[in-house]
This record gives structure tokens, sequence and C-alpha cells, in this order.
């Protein structure tokens, strides 16, 4: 596919997605700069892209002055872009996803202790006395980068604030889509060698499998969660408490990510009685719901 031809149908699949117009103009900017040095450099074609493009281009903005940042961002929008194109079965795989992103040199002066400690109640006295929006927002603004100094509010921040579509892998998981063995990667050279070490992982979430951690953060989107069911809905004849049971499933994967089948027998669903209750002698029934939760577990731990 002409590389000119597929940037024109990215930039409209994204529009199509309501991207931000602050985000179609980033895209046109940054991704139009590789695009226009791939052409350049006689690659006209989508197929044709490979590793060392991606990491000449990248060496040609960082010697033209873009520090780690500007040049992490443009790897991130030449990723999103190729992603587009695997999804869209130009090419099979994704070179940029080879290409590690540049370390930041960010100076973060953390506070101590004690500082933390003094701070937190002047404005404990400030939110008591004046009760006041400000006060209560420096109160809690407090509060939340002490909480990131810890390995794992780190994770839980980055993840929640990354799962779009730029960040594929992340995106995938709250999305119900399957992972390849490059998504599992990237989250592995995120989450052991960015914000901490396999180390620090292991310690704060033991055994727990990094896609599975990813999806029990971020969540299942409802509206992903409610189309899982759907053609189960609208071809069984439910009952009204069948039909209940099945949104307390849908609540329950939206808030933890994935449902374990003995949950079932569990709070919040023995309000209604517990599957084996609410489909009793309806077998077919209750081994279709059980084939959607485990279609959603699967895509949260498997690699497809």
């Amino acid at each position: 596919m002409l590389l000119k031809f597929a940037f024109q149908d990215f930039l409209d699949d994204r529009r199509f997605k309501n991207t931000t117009k602050i985000n179609i103009r980033n895209y046109q900017t940054l991704l139009g700069e590789f695009v226009n040095f791939c052409i350049d450099n006689e690659v006209v074609n989508v197929e044709d892209i490979n590793y060392s493009h991606i990491k000449k281009y990248l060496w040609v903005c960082q010697e033209k002055g873009n520090q780690a940042g500007t040049i992490n961002t443009k790897l991130m929008r030449i990723r999103a872009f190729l992603n587009y194109m695997v999804e869209c079965e130009v090419i099979k795989k994704n070179p940029a996803h080879k290409v590690k992103r540049q370390k930041e040199d960010v100076k973060i002066d953390v506070f101590t202790d004690e500082q933390i400690r003094q701070m937190l109640s002047f404005y404990r006295r400030i939110k008591q006395r004046e009760k006041d929006y400000v006060a209560y927002r420096d109160y809690e603004s407090i509060l939340n980068v002490n909480d990131l100094r810890s390995y794992r509010k780190k994770v839980e921040h980055y993840l929640k604030e990354h799962q779009h579509e730029d960040t594929l892998a992340i995106y995938k998981l709250p999305n119900n889509k399957p992972l390849t063995k490059q998504d599992v990667e990237y989250l592995e050279q995120i989450l052991w060698n960015e914000l901490g070490s396999k180390e620090q992982y292991e310690k704060d979430f033991g055994d727990t499998p990094i896609t599975k951690l990813v999806r029990k953060i971020v969540g299942l989107d409802r509206k992903t969660a409610v189309e899982a069911f759907s053609t189960f809905l609208s071809e069984e004849n439910l009952n009204l408490q069948q039909t209940q049971f099945v949104e307390l499933i849908i609540d329950y994967v939206v808030k933890n990510g994935t449902l374990e089948r003995q949950a079932l027998q569990q709070d919040p669903f023995t309000t209604l009685g517990g599957i084996t209750v609410v489909f009793k002698d309806q077998l077919p029934k209750a081994k279709g719901i059980l084939d959607i939760i485990d279609m959603i577990n699967r895509n949260a731990e498997g690699i497809s």
C-alpha cells in the first residue's frame, strides 16, 4: 500500500474515532515528518518500512536537537500508525515495537517525609477552616505526590493515563482485544524497566501475570462488556432475574477486569441466588454465560 495513501487513511480513521483536533494536528505534523522522510529515502510502500528506517529517522531527529521526550512522542505516533496497518492486514508485524524508547532525564524533587507531614498539617488546618476548593485541591495534590513515590502507585497512574490508541498493548486490554507476544514484551519493558524493576513488580504484585494486572487496574470498558453479552441477551429469552444477573456480571468485569467462575457463587451474585439458582434447569443458558466470561478472561491472559 502506498505510504501517502496509508497516512491519509490513518488520519481519516482517527477522525472517525473522534480523536481530538489537537491530536489530529499532532499526527499530521509529527507522523507527517516520518512519512516525508521515508518517501525522500525512496520508501514509498508501507510494507517496505523496517526497523532500520525508524531508527535512522529518530537518529536524524536527535541530530537536529530533538530531546528524548520529543523523540519518544514521535515513536509513539509511528507505533500507532503501524499498529493500524497491522489491524488493516497491510503488514503482519509492527517494526516500531523493536525500537526502544529513549530514557528521559527527568529530575523530580521529592519532598522528605517531614516536609510532607508539615504541608499536610498546614493544608488540613486551612481545609477545615475555610472549606474552599483550592485548599482541598492542594491537600489532595500533596497526597497524590506522596503516593506516586511508591512503585504500585506509579504503575497504576501510568496505566490509567495511557489507555488510549497510541499505546496499543494497554488499549487492547480494556477493550477485550487479543494480545500478541509483542504486546506482552512491550508491557514488560514498561513495568519492569521504565517504571521500576521486575523485583519491585514481584514484591508488590506477586506472581500475577502482567496482562492480567493491567486489565485489573484499567478494568473493562463498559461498552465492550455490553457488546460481549449483546448477542446472548438478544437471542436468549431471559426472565427479569436472569437479566439482572447478567447486568451484575457486566458491572463486575467493568470494575475488576476479569471474573473467576467460583465468584458467581459469591457476593454480589448471591444476592440473586448465584448462577446455579438463577439458571436452575437451564444449563445451556448458564454455559453460554460461562463461555463469554471465559472469552473475556482469556483475552486478559492469553496470547493470540
